[in-house]
């Protein structure tokens, strides 16, 4: 009958995807009836299908990224595309799917990118993704000490530029991952799948988030380890820093780790308390007799600015200045907070680099946890055989 009273939708198997350019260095094919080589053929790697969206005339941005020309390798960085092949090949992590609908094609990096554990980066002007965790030159993540690629201090941190940002609460609650993937065989519908990762130690009563990788994951391992990067970002990662910085000897891209060393006073209620007209010292803290005095900032009662100053304290009072008449103190009749310096020296990954109109460069780099030996620990929870810090579900 040509008559159809319904029709629902076609499903079907493909075996392959359409040819693109193949970035992994060592992946040889043989050449069958569609021609395939080891630079060219279907692919099931994020890399390969980055560059084919950004080049191709028809699908993607091929009138822009002109392939033919030498203006598409100045827009698209081929190398970390070739490296992070490498990355994606070793630890299984395929792109198994269709794109079916219109797409913006930075949104769509950016977004899909964290699902294959990477971060999509413009460095020096060129398109790419790089693996987020450090990796070996097989493509493996690596569990040793990273490369820090630059030190800032408050020597090369130009003054009242430094700014931190931390995570709200809401942002690192703990959780547990719902990971939803599809299983497929071939010449049959494909089944979703869902595992549940979450911490061995985990409170029962941390709330469940949905990620669905159902358009590319095809794999159990595939949603197991991202699931184990997500909680591990999520319980490592507190802050955000940013700061300017001059041209002189900077040598960084955006995915390059650097150490800064700061130095803060934290606010903390006890180390704050008042002088009376006579010299009383009344506090929440105890304040031992010293000599050498406590470095203190403080207001007096009639002046106009907040000082800063040397504290001498005795049987739990300020003396009198010698020679002062009558009998005073600078800190008499004073409230008063003794200052609590704490140094730290942390890594970060750069994720932005932005030329100022002043010849200055502002960085922003997020929170990179690593143990005293500069081990990674988000590399750790995710691919160290020793450490057992998961329930997979």
């Amino acid at each position: 009958s040509k008559s159809f009273s319904s029709l629902d939708q076609i499903r079907f198997w493909l075996s392959k995807g359409i040819p693109v350019k193949r970035f992994h260095p060592d992946l040889a094919t043989n050449s069958d009836i569609y021609g395939d080589t080891a630079t060219s053929g279907p692919s099931n790697l994020l890399t390969d299908l980055i560059y084919y969206l950004l080049t191709d005339r028809t699908a993607g941005l091929g009138t822009i990224f002109n392939p033919y020309t030498t203006y598409a390798e100045n827009l698209i960085d081929t190398t970390d595309l070739a490296n992070t092949s490498k990355f994606l090949y070793t630890n299984r992590l395929f792109f198994n799917g269709a794109i079916d609908s219109p797409k913006n094609i930075r949104q769509f990096i950016s977004n899909t990118a964290p699902n294959f554990l990477c971060n999509f980066v413009i460095n020096n002007g060129k398109f790419s993704i790089r693996p987020a965790v450090p990796v070996e030159s097989d493509g493996s993540i690596s569990l040793g000490a990273i490369d820090i690629k630059q030190l800032f201090t408050g020597g090369n941190i130009l003054e009242d530029t430094f700014q931190i940002n931390y995570l709200t609460t809401e942002e690192r609650q703990q959780f547990k991952a719902v990971m939803r993937y599809q299983e497929q065989k071939k010449n049959q519908l494909p089944e979703e799948k869902t595992v549940v990762v979450s911490w061995a130690s985990n409170n029962v009563n941390d709330p469940f988030e949905d990620f669905d990788l159902t358009r590319f994951a095809t794999t159990k391992e595939h949603a197991v380890l991202v699931g184990k990067f997500f909680l591990s970002i999520r319980k490592h990662v507190t802050h955000t820093v940013s700061f300017k910085t001059v041209f002189d000897d900077l040598s960084l891209a955006p995915g390059d780790f650097i150490k800064i060393n700061t130095e803060a006073s934290p606010y903390t209620s006890a180390n704050n308390g008042t002088v009376s007209a006579t010299g009383v010292i009344v506090s929440a803290r105890t304040m031992e007799d010293s000599n050498s005095g406590y470095e203190v900032t403080y207001y007096a009662s009639g002046t106009d600015d907040v000082q800063d100053g040397t504290m001498i304290v005795q049987d739990g009072k300020v003396p009198a200045e010698e020679g002062s008449s009558p009998a005073s103190s600078p800190f008499w009749d004073s409230i008063f907070t003794v200052k609590s310096t704490v140094n730290s020296s942390d890594v970060y990954l750069v994720e932005q680099l932005t030329v100022g109109e002043d010849n200055t460069v502002e960085i922003l780099a997020s929170e990179f946890p690593c143990t005293d030996s500069l081990v990674s620990k988000i590399a750790q929870d995710i691919a160290d055989p020793n450490i057992q810090n998961f329930s997979v579900t």
